[in-house]
């Protein structure tokens, strides 16, 4: 049996534990959804539509060598077929110190759940915020095909996209 000074931290534990599920229960708190918002109109940070390709090609390696595709755009990085710098925007890799090392979020998304037999039109991964200048987002799709696309036409293929996967629509509402 514990006694009374080792009770408080574990019973504090448990009390902070039951807050945090009920706010979340309730809506008061909000997990972070899976991917990222709705794409968007206004300039941040986003890789290149070359730097979608090489992501893409390091995808396509990876997946000969090991009969599946990563997990995750980190996988590829650790089997150096792809530097970690490749998955972010060269913008952010001008800051000192570089906002990458700070943020882990890749400036690109990716669908680790997709399959080679799936669908070829399905979203690969692609950039959910335009680049400066830029009037389309980069995206790759199931199979292996590089694509410019306005915003209704990536929302339309990320609907299919999560559709298919199985998934929820993290701004279904938005819409």
């Amino acid at each position: 049996m514990l006694d009374k000074s080792q009770q408080t931290p574990l019973s504090l534990g448990i009390l902070i534990g039951l807050a945090v599920t009920l706010a979340v229960y309730f809506g008061v708190v909000r997990p972070a959804p899976a991917t990222q918002a709705a794409p968007t109109q206004q300039d941040g940070f986003a890789v290149s539509g070359t730097a979608c390709m090489a992501i893409a090609r390091a995808i396509e390696t990876y997946e000969s060598r090991h009969q599946r595709r990563p997990g995750r755009l980190a996988d590829l990085v650790d089997a150096q077929l792809l530097r970690a710098s490749a998955l972010h925007d060269e913008r952010r890799l001008a800051d000192s110190p570089p906002t990458y090392k700070k943020r882990p979020m890749n400036d690109v998304v990716y669908f680790p759940s997709l399959r080679r037999f799936d669908a070829p039109d399905l979203i690969l991964l692609c950039t959910l915020v335009l680049r400066e200048g830029e009037t389309h987002y980069h995206a790759v799709t199931n199979d292996g095909g590089y694509r410019t696309l306005s915003r209704a036409e990536l929302i339309t293929a990320l609907n299919r996209t999560y559709t298919a996967i199985g998934k929820d629509i993290p701004w279904q509402k938005m819409e």
